[in-house]
C-alpha cells in the first residue's frame, strides 16, 4: 500500500473543477466560471479548468475574455489542437483571418490527416482572396475524406469565386449527393459566393434540374 498522500489543496481544486463541469453541462455557465476560477486560485496552471472556463465564457458571448483564457492554455500546452481550433474560430469571428490562418497552419502540421482543419483553412484562405491556395487546401481535405460533403461545398464556393462554372457545379453536385439532404442546395441558392456565376445559364439550369 502506498504511503503517498493526496495534497488536500489539489484535491479541493479538482473537486471545484468537477463541480464546475457539472454546472457547465447543465448550462449554468456563470456558476461554472466561478468554480473554475476558484480551482485556478489553487492551481493556476490547471489546463482543463482554464480551457473549460474559456469555453463557458465563449458560450456566454464574452469572447475577448475567452480568447485570453485560450491563449493561457496555449502557453501551457502549445500543441492543444482543440484550443487552437477555438482560437482560429474566434479570430474568424472578428475578421482576423490572418490570425485564424496562423492557427490552422500550425494545426495541419500537428494533424496533417485532419480533413476538417484543411477545410477550415480553405475557408480562411477564401476570405483572404487567396483562391488558388484555398482550392489546394480543400482538395487536400477531400483527398483525405472523399465523402466530406462540407469540403465539397466550400470547394464549389472557391471555384465559383474564380469563375469556374463547371468545376463549381461538379463539386456542388458532390456535396448534395454526399449529404443526402437539400441543405446545400438551399444554401447555394442564397450564398453570395456563387454571385459571380449565378447569372450563367448552366448555373440556373443546374438548380432547375435538381429541383
Amino acid at each position: 500500500m502506498s504511503d503517498s498522500k493526496i495534497d488536500p489543496l489539489t484535491d479541493k481544486a479538482y473537486a471545484l473543477y468537477n463541480e464546475g463541469v457539472m454546472h457547465a453541462v447543465n448550462k449554468k455557465l456563470e456558476m461554472a466560471i466561478t468554480l473554475f476560477s476558484e480551482a485556478l486560485k489553487i492551481l493556476p496552471e490547471f489546463e482543463d479548468a482554464i480551457y473549460n472556463r474559456a469555453v463557458a465564457l465563449q458560450n456566454l458571448g464574452r469572447l475577448k475574455e475567452a480568447i485570453d483564457d485560450f491563449r493561457k492554455v496555449i502557453e501551457i500546452n502549445p500543441d492543444s489542437i482543440k484550443t487552437r481550433i477555438r482560437i482560429g474560430s474566434l479570430h474568424g469571428y472578428f475578421d482576423n483571418f490572418e490570425g485564424a490562418l496562423r492557427e490552422y497552419n500550425y494545426i495541419v502540421k500537428l494533424a496533417p490527416d485532419n480533413s476538417m482543419i484543411w477545410s477550415y483553412r480553405e475557408v480562411v484562405l477564401q476570405k483572404l482572396g487567396k483562391y488558388p491556395e484555398a482550392i489546394r487546401s480543400h482538395s487536400k481535405a477531400i483527398k483525405i475524406d472523399p465523402r466530406y460533403a462540407h469540403a465539397h461545398y466550400n470547394l464549389a464556393c472557391s471555384l465559383a469565386l474564380m469563375g469556374d462554372v463547371q468545376g463549381s457545379l461538379e463539386e456542388l453536385r458532390f456535396a448534395i449527393r454526399m449529404d443526402g439532404t437539400d441543405k446545400y442546395f438551399r444554401k447555394a441558392l442564397e450564398d453570395a459566393d456563387f454571385t459571380p456565376i449565378r447569372h450563367i445559364p448552366e448555373f440556373q439550369d443546374f438548380f432547375y434540374q435538381i429541383s
